[in-house]
């Protein structure tokens, strides 16, 4: 038996009926068009049947990139989504994190309250017994000439035209602004003391507002604008009031540090060469970095958290 149209020779009526439903030259030639419901979705080629379909997929090039590319996006949009939700997740920890702070903060001042009232009591104790010691020293020793000794001192270290006690909230948020850098807060609480003894304990007339006279018992002295010597026993004078502009400006460098991880970040995000992925492990570490320098700030004011500072601001001003 042949087919009629194209006078082709078939040996059974199940071959002519398949050429009949799926050659291309005989549909053609009959005016018909092979069925578009069996098309490659890659290279668009149709084929007459699901069979030739399978077979075409099977050596199709543009279907198997196809096929290649999309299981390359799935992977990256599982990684992405895995990415994503640990940022998610370290951002959740570090909001618990500082209200955990502040908490811990509320709860630590009020607990230490007590006790700090008695060191005080203590020291000023201690305070006066020196006194005491240094007036019965001084009456064995010429006195002018003690006098004009302390006074040379006091005159070559303490400023006599800018003062403690008359800086203001605005002059050291200004100086806060300039000079607490990004390099200053991942110094964290010894660069925020190495900040404050160069730009704000040194005066414009190179001399200084506070100095330590006594390193290991944090014993800071300072003069009033009347000439008067005062204590400041663990700098808490000068604490008071550089405290707030330090906190709040720390804060402003944190968030504009952890922004711009983020936007970095961001643009890493579908990139996979080892360069890239060098620089999300490194931004991960500046991050967590970041945290430990913003909890070290906000502790700065807690007496159990705070000794990195004293410690570095009564080494750098000792006298």
């Amino acid at each position: 038996m042949e087919c009629e149209h194209c006078n082709l020779p078939f040996t059974s009526k199940y071959t002519l009926k398949v050429h009949l439903n799926t050659n291309k030259t005989c549909l053609k030639k009959r005016g018909l068009e092979i069925d578009k419901k069996f098309v490659c979705i890659a290279c668009k080629q149709i084929c007459a049947s699901n069979t030739n379909l399978s077979n075409h997929l099977d050596v199709c090039k543009e279907y198997i990139c196809l096929k290649v590319r999309e299981e390359y996006e799935m992977k990256i949009k599982e990684l992405i989504s895995f990415h994503t939700k640990d940022l998610e997740d370290r951002e959740k920890e570090m909001k618990n994190l500082i209200k955990e702070i502040e908490e811990i903060q509320h709860d630590h001042k009020k607990e230490i309250t007590y006790k700090d009232d008695k060191i005080i009591d203590l020291q000023i104790q201690i305070d006066k017994m020196y006194s005491t010691i240094e007036n019965l020293a001084t009456k064995a020793i010429d006195k002018p000439t003690i006098n004009n000794t302390t006074n040379n001192v006091r005159n070559n270290i303490y400023s006599d035209k800018y003062f403690l006690e008359t800086l203001t909230p605005e002059e050291i948020t200004k100086k806060c602004r300039n000079h607490l850098t990004e390099e200053v807060f991942f110094d964290g609480q010894p660069g925020i003391a190495k900040m404050c003894t160069e730009k704000i304990i040194k005066t414009k007339d190179e001399k200084v507002l506070l100095a330590c006279t006594d390193v290991s018992r944090k014993k800071f002295k300072y003069i009033d604008e009347f000439g008067n010597v005062k204590e400041d026993y663990e700098a808490r004078t000068f604490m008071e009031k550089v405290i707030g502009p330090i906190k709040k400006i720390g804060l402003e460098v944190y968030e504009n540090i952890k922004s711009n991880i983020k936007d970095e970040e961001e643009v890493l995000k579908n990139k996979r060469d080892c360069e890239s992925m060098d620089r999300k492990t490194a931004l991960h570490y500046k991050n967590d970095r970041a945290s430990d320098c913003m909890k070290q700030i906000l502790f700065i004011d807690v007496p159990a958290e705070n000794g990195l500072f004293k410690n570095e601001l009564a080494v750098l001003n000792k006298v």
